[in-house]
This record gives structure tokens, sequence and C-alpha cells, in this order.
């Protein structure tokens, strides 16, 4: 089941972008900070995020299995009203159809807030190449360095 997160999903929602970020490439570059995940974590699912911002979550009341957090804002260059991924991770066990439905609704919650545009992230290769089978068009590639 897809749906959007409450405010009673935060801790879980938070715990998994701990996860994800253990897991990941981020691992070296990031010290994740509970106590300011679960502050942003709560801005998004109360919507106090951006124009408009939403966390939507894959499972069931009792265990969550993936996560997509997005929000508008209108672009600085542009003045449209476009949305953005902050984080998007499924649980490997549960890759594939749900992190498309996840994806899928994150782009229906996108034209619902009237975004002409949806940017997403691929931490890598295998990433990058879903969501060009899917109409995505490569735009910059991220750098990260330690200051």
């Amino acid at each position: 089941m897809i749906r959007l997160a409450a405010a009673a999903d935060v801790d879980r929602i938070v715990s998994m972008g701990l996860r994800f970020i253990s897991e990941s490439a981020y691992r070296g570059h990031l010290v994740p900070d509970r106590a300011s995940s679960t502050q942003f974590v709560a801005r998004l699912v109360d919507g106090a995020y951006g124009t408009a911002s939403a966390v939507l979550v894959a499972g069931d009341d009792v265990a969550l299995v993936g996560m997509l957090g997005l929000f508008c804002f209108p672009h600085p260059f542009s003045g449209a009203l476009v949305a953005t991924e902050t984080f998007w991770w499924v649980d490997p066990a549960h890759r594939g159809r749900d992190g498309i439905r996840l994806l899928e609704a994150g782009l229906a919650w996108a034209v619902a807030h009237d975004a002409t545009a949806i940017f997403m992230i691929a931490p890598n290769a295998k990433v990058a190449r879903f969501y060009e089978r899917r109409g995505f068009v490569a735009v910059e590639t991220s750098y990260v360095r330690a200051l």
C-alpha cells in the first residue's frame, strides 16, 4: 500500500533514512543526525516545507518498506512551480514493484500540486537507467567534497 505519511510515521521514516545513509555512497560524506532528520521529515510530513510537501510511504501500519520525500517550490530561474525529491528509498527486499509504485504516486502528487516538472536524484547508474526508461532526462551530475 502507498499512502501519505502521518506524524506517527516520522520515527520510522528517519530510521529508514539513516539506514540508507549507512548503506550507500553517502556513508562517507554525511554524518547523520537523528534530531535534524526528525525535524526535517516532520516538516515535510506536515506540509510545512516549500510551497507544498509530503512523504509517501510504502507498507502498512506495522511495517514501512519505502519512502519518497517531496516538496514543490518556484524554480529560481523560471518561476515555474517544480517538485523535487529529497529522498527516495525502498528496502532492498521490496524494490521493484514498491519502488515503481512510490515513484508513480510521487508523480501523481506533483501533478496534483500543479508542478510543471519533477527533479529526481540518481545515486548510481542503475537508478539513472531506471529514470531514463521512464522518460526522465539527465540534466546535471552532483558531486561532493568535504570542507
